[in-house]
């Protein structure tokens, strides 16, 4: 079981019982709101929001930035939450819309280019994964749904 916790500048991921620190996503420096998070059922797939306006997706055992979206329209993220199969992201956008992201469809599209995602083999809740900074630096261009 992990425990993971939000600030205005990092998500923290630790090891419940151990108290093993597993990971440190770094988010956007001088947002002053914890960010919107959310585990895939599968607890393979982490979404977090790096900044009130972008949701990045993460893969939970590495780390490893998957994806980034931005709600049409800059609208803040207020939520997030997977769909009990972890095929889909429902983002909350602004006071009282909610975008649903088919990952698998967006996995598909990205696969026609080259660019899809490789699974994870293990969910973070079974890792012992030693501390580590990780960086936003890497694929993050915007996708569509």
């Amino acid at each position: 079981m992990v425990l993971a916790v939000s600030t205005s500048v990092e998500y923290r991921f630790w090891q419940v019982g151990s108290w093993l620190s597993l990971l440190r996503l770094a988010r956007e420096p001088g947002d002053d709101v914890p960010g919107a998070m959310a585990f895939s059922p599968d607890g393979k797939l982490f979404a977090g929001t790096y900044n009130r306006n972008v949701v990045h997706l993460y893969d939970a055992y590495t780390g490893d930035q998957l994806a980034s979206f931005e709600p049409i329209g800059a609208q803040e993220v207020t939520a997030l939450a997977f769909d009990p199969h972890g095929g889909r992201l429902a983002v909350c956008e602004g006071p009282s819309a909610v975008r649903v992201w088919d990952l698998q469809e967006i996995r598909n599209e990205l696969a026609r280019i080259g660019l899809n995602w490789r699974d994870t083999a293990v969910p973070i809740a079974t890792n012992s994964l030693k501390a580590r900074g990780l960086s936003q630096e890497g694929t993050s261009g915007a996708v569509e749904p």
